[in-house]
């Protein structure tokens, strides 16, 4: 095999769009291989699509609410993934890039912004589309709190958990230990001017800093 092609693995769930993307990747100079395709994230994760160079993938696969918890599986798995989406959300586009994604194309972008694109994440280089450039632009709270890895541990458990003493048993650490770490946490994001004084508002800014998804959200003790 040639270790000098662009490899792409093609995530959407529609037939048309996935026929549409092979054509502009097959067109596109220098052309880009797509070695898979597919209606879900398990496309990228087996077989040879887990070396492709770039996946680009919809965050709609079968469901109405966009999911990072796809994305994040590909990026934790070392892909260099190119987010194309129908959703225009500034939101949605900032949590994507600090999820890992090297850059998130709207499909009402033109197709020289797609293939740059995965392009440059080809070369595990970032891209800013319009939509991408204009939703950091609008970013008030583009600087996230600098966690040790575990407060983030206990920030993510506690977000899933219905009590500190559940996720003390998780981590096999002492009750104490979890609410001394998720005290730090709080004064971090204190500290950068993103007050976090509740569970309610530590979860908006875990959702906010693309450290957690929706789908991580349990339920407990909210205060």
């Amino acid at each position: 095999m040639d270790d000098q092609r662009i490899t792409a693995v093609v995530i959407d769930d529609q037939d048309v769009v996935r026929a549409g993307l092979n054509a502009w990747c097959r067109d596109s100079d220098p052309p880009v291989v797509v070695i898979a395709s597919g209606p879900d994230i398990s496309t990228a994760l087996t077989g040879p699509a887990r070396h492709a160079k770039v996946v680009i993938l919809d965050l709609h696969l079968r469901r109405p609410d966009p999911s990072l918890q796809g994305l994040r599986s590909l990026v934790e798995a070392g892909h260099n993934v190119v987010v194309y989406t129908h959703e225009v959300d500034p939101t949605i586009a900032r949590r994507c890039i600090r999820v890992g994604a090297k850059a998130y194309v709207t499909k009402g972008e033109v197709e020289d912004h797609l293939m740059t694109a995965v392009h440059d994440a080809a070369a595990g280089r970032p891209y800013t589309t319009p939509t991408l450039g204009a939703a950091l632009l609008s970013d008030r709270q583009l600087h996230k709190a600098a966690l040790s890895d575990q407060e983030l541990r206990a920030l993510k458990a506690w977000c899933g958990a219905k009590s500190m003493r559940l996720v003390a048993e998780s981590m096999g650490l002492a009750q104490s230990t979890v609410k001394t770490l998720i005290s730090r946490a709080r004064d971090k994001y204190e500290a950068i001017g993103r007050p976090a004084p509740t569970k309610t508002e530590l979860i908006k800014r875990a959702l906010e800093d693309g450290l957690i998804d929706l789908s991580d959200i349990g339920g407990g003790d909210w205060a």
